[in-house]
């Protein structure tokens, strides 16, 4: 459960657009503050038959311990050559943790295949993206 302690309460959301708009940007830039989430590898070139790591780093912002989920997210057809898929995170406060997922490509994969790879981090029904990592297979 998240208690906020000193935040006003979320915007009506029966306000003037030009009074509603303002007041969300600035709900969401305060919601994205209390987890820091970086992407550590935003490209990934791996041979056919080989691994690689995609790898974002969690910083806890907040006072107080955050639990949540991290999730991988990517297209249709690349769901075999990555996991794991969801994996659990506690971090307390002011905590730092590196989150890794391994891609692993098939030795027939064709060189040159493509795709995109996410991390979507939940916590307290709060929900966060990661920048997009580049999957490329390498002809070696």
């Amino acid at each position: 459960m998240l208690v906020s302690v000193g935040e006003p309460a979320a915007p009506a959301l029966d306000l003037p657009l030009d009074e509603l708009f303002p007041l969300y940007v600035a709900d969401q830039q305060k919601a994205a503050a209390e987890l820091d989430l970086e992407l550590l590898t935003p490209r990934l070139g791996v041979p056919p038959g080989g691994r690689a790591e995609i790898a974002v780093r969690l910083r806890n912002a907040t006072a107080s311990q955050v639990r949540g989920e991290a999730q991988l997210v990517s297209p249709f057809g690349s769901w075999a050559e990555t996991g794991p898929w969801t994996r659990g995170f506690t971090a307390g406060p002011g905590d730092e943790l590196t989150l890794v997922t391994t891609v692993t490509v098939p030795p027939a994969a064709r060189p040159a295949q493509h795709w995109w790879a996410l991390v979507k981090v939940m916590y307290f029904g709060r929900v966060r993206y990661s920048e997009p990592a580049s999957v490329t297979v390498t002809s070696e």
